[in-house]
């Protein structure tokens, strides 16, 4: 998780593009990743002995959510900023008329 995170930022940086992974319109980057850790972690605690079959299906995992992602054109949820909501903060008064 770590080098798929920070290697792309370190890239990102160094080309004096915007940040990939700072931005949340743009495809899932750093979530494969994640999914693909935690499977491995998940099979090395069930299984300890089994360590290339549990690197090996992180390995497919991240690449097939990655895949899936960019095919689809999945992306994560974004959220409005604060302040720019088109919904008001409190109800509004009853017009009692």
């Amino acid at each position: 998780m770590f080098t798929a995170t920070f290697g792309g930022l370190t890239r990102d940086v160094l080309l004096r593009r915007p940040v990939r992974i700072l931005h949340s319109h743009a495809e899932i980057y750093a979530a494969p990743a994640l999914l693909g850790g935690a499977a491995t972690a998940l099979w090395l605690r069930a299984a300890p002995t089994q360590v290339e079959q549990a690197l090996l299906l992180g390995l497919w995992l991240t690449i097939q959510v990655r895949v899936l992602a960019l095919n689809r054109g999945l992306a994560l949820p974004t959220f409005a900023a604060r302040g720019t909501s088109t919904l008001p903060l409190s109800p509004a008064p009853y017009d009692s008329a």
